[in-house]
């Protein structure tokens, strides 16, 4: 799993660029912050989990009918 400092500029990046797919968002990752450690397979966790946010409920945590 992608650590938090790699998957806060993961975010911030697709924030700004959602047309980018992982290969152009590494090369922009690489230019802005060089001294984190990614690979595109860092990448593409970052973004699979972002997505994973993405696409939880936001309710709360409260179940229907609460």
């Amino acid at each position: 799993m992608a650590d938090d400092g790699l998957l806060e500029a993961v975010r911030g990046l697709h924030l700004a660029h959602p047309e980018l797919g992982p290969k152009p968002l590494l090369a922009k990752l690489r230019q802005q912050q060089p001294h984190l450690a990614a690979g595109n397979k860092e990448v593409r966790e970052a973004l699979a989990a972002l997505k994973a946010e993405e696409s939880k409920p936001t309710w709360g945590g409260q179940g229907p009918g609460s």
